[in-house]
């Protein structure tokens, strides 16, 4: 039979106090037993609350370090701190890399010096590489390397007798020249000739003379040619639109002239027409060295050129109408036979027609350089 019986402690000072109360058992062995079942149940009750609650009751350690020989749970009879995981510093600067903000906390221990070894290094941004050049078109920093550069002076010229010489400018000299012969080898140039003198140089008055003959000097290559060539000159040293204008007027009569004189020399022999004052203007090859006029061919090449410059309609049919005095002053001065200066005013005609085709691009065929990424070289190119 148990008893219950109420169990009295003396604590400091003497003074009682009531512990609790316990079942009483029969014997001393049983009171023992009692007790340690008491015990091992206050046990199992606190381990399982801890483990309801997400805690230990025993000190856990938790990214830390003790000093070696101590035990994990107690350093020198100090429960150890419960220390949250040390994050990596930030680094504000890229020269200071490795040095921590702020130090960090430790309670009782000493922490090994190689702890900052183990800290993962901080992100830096990555560099900001050159981007690769990417060629999606025939476009360079030099412009004498791209297509659309100017050409060079002796691929211009050549380009220019590669016009001239092409099937259709030959049919229109031959269409010149087959109007010439039947003038030249008819009574049409005599006529034309004796009905000027009645009405020019037989006139009461010798003004349209001298008018007519006023443009002669133009026609002389020996004054003309330098001109030519100090226009293209000031228009490769001008910036100026108005002086690379005149530049470019100077090269194309320079042009026309290094194209169209050398079929005139040949010509002139291959007609062997005489002057008006050596005889008839009927053709005899090789007897005589005028049947094309040179003054004609020189002194129309520069208003030919400027008409073929000028985009308004007007401004182009007035150098043409100029274009046609220095040929009537030779006429004029009683120097060629009228078939002699027309096939003269023709071939320049048909010169400045080549060369104004080169500087349109309208042949057909091209001759210019070609660079890409990894190659370089030349290119030929031909159209039908």
């Amino acid at each position: 039979m148990q008893t219950d019986l109420r169990w009295n402690a003396r604590g400091k000072g003497g003074t009682r106090m009531r512990v609790r109360r316990l079942k009483y058992c029969k014997t001393a062995r049983q009171e023992w037993l009692c007790w340690i079942a008491s015990l091992g149940r206050m046990a199992l009750i606190g381990l399982s609350v801890s483990r309801l609650v997400g805690c230990s009751p025993f000190p856990v350690r938790h990214d830390g370090y003790v000093q070696r020989g101590q035990s994990p749970e107690r350093v020198d009879g100090h429960v150890l701190e419960r220390l949250p995981p040390i994050t990596p510093p930030v680094v504000e600067n890229a020269s200071r890399l490795g040095e921590p903000t702020s130090a960090p906390r430790y309670v009782d221990w000493e922490a090994p010096v190689n702890e900052l070894d183990r800290l993962p290094a901080p992100r830096l941004p990555a560099p900001r590489l050159p981007q690769p050049v990417s060629f999606t078109s025939q476009v360079y920093p030099d412009e004498r390397l791209t297509l659309t550069a100017q050409p060079s002076v002796f691929t211009q010229v050549a380009n220019d007798h590669w016009n001239y010489y092409s099937f259709n400018n030959l049919a229109v000299l031959g269409t010149g020249f087959a109007g010439g012969a039947i003038m030249a080898n008819t009574n049409v140039d005599r006529t034309i000739y004796e009905h000027f003198n009645a009405s020019v140089l037989h006139a009461p008055s010798d003004e349209w003379y001298e008018t007519l003959h006023a443009p002669k000097e133009m026609g002389n290559g020996i004054y003309t040619l330098p001109v030519f060539g100090a226009a293209w000159g000031l228009g490769r040293m001008s910036s100026h639109p108005s002086g690379q204008a005149v530049g470019e007027w100077g090269e194309r009569c320079l042009r026309t002239f290094l194209v169209g004189a050398p079929p005139v020399l040949v010509m002139q022999r291959v007609t062997g027409a005489g002057r008006p004052e050596e005889g008839s203007s009927a053709w005899d090859i090789w007897s005589d060295n005028n049947g094309v006029s040179g003054h004609a061919f020189m002194g129309s090449l520069p208003f030919l050129a400027m008409a073929q410059m000028s985009e308004k309609p007007l401004a182009k049919l007035s150098f043409y109408a100029i274009s046609v005095a220095v040929p009537l002053s030779r006429i004029n001065d009683g120097d060629h036979y009228t078939s002699q200066v027309v096939l003269g005013w023709w071939m320049a005609w048909s010169a400045s027609m080549a060369v104004d085709a080169t500087q349109a691009g309208d042949q057909n065929w091209r001759l210019h350089p070609l660079v890409g990424p990894d190659y370089s070289g030349g290119c030929f190119e031909l159209r039908w």
